[in-house]
C-alpha cells in the first residue's frame, strides 16, 4: 500500500439547530436563540439564525425544536 493515500469525508449534512457547532443540538443552543432573539439583518448560525435569513425568529426556534436531542 505504499503511495496510496486513504481520503475519509465526513457526509452527515450539519445541523442547522446546533448553534454552538458541537456536534449536538441541546439546551446550549437554545441559550444561544434565546439570548439573540429579535436580532434583524445581521445574524449567524452561530447567533441562532437556523434558516439562513440572517434574522433570529421563531422560525429558528422551530428548526432547534425538530432537530433538539440529534447530534453526535
Amino acid at each position: 500500500m505504499y503511495g496510496q493515500e486513504i481520503w475519509v469525508a465526513n457526509l452527515t449534512p450539519p445541523l442547522s439547530g446546533d448553534y454552538d457547532q458541537n456536534g449536538v443540538v441541546d439546551g446550549a443552543d437554545f441559550l444561544t436563540w434565546q439570548r439573540i432573539l429579535g436580532t434583524a439583518g445581521t445574524a449567524t448560525l452561530a447567533t441562532g439564525d437556523a434558516d439562513g435569513d440572517k434574522n433570529v425568529t421563531g422560525a429558528d426556534l422551530a428548526v432547534w425544536r425538530t432537530q433538539f436531542g440529534s447530534g453526535a
